[in-house]
């Protein structure tokens, strides 16, 4: 499957599901990235995705942690 295919597949699923493979794919790339036993203190559990985007405003960064909280329920 090409990237392209991987992203229109992607695009089929709901917001929410769609955050839920964006956060998992980050949280991969961060722990790959980092020794094992400093991947495991990296992750909050309160903030998850927005610590690794940081380039994000306080409004874009509060919704998007609505979202990504409404998608662990």
């Amino acid at each position: 499957m090409t990237t392209n295919q991987l992203i229109q597949t992607a695009n089929t699923y709901s917001v929410v599901e769609r955050l839920k493979i964006v956060e998992g794919i980050l949280k991969k790339i961060r722990e790959d990235d980092l020794p094992e036993k400093e991947a495991t203190h990296t992750v909050s559990q309160n903030s998850g995705i927005l610590d690794f985007a940081g380039v994000w405003s306080e409004e874009e960064a509060s919704i998007f942690e609505s979202a990504v909280q409404e998608s662990r329920k």
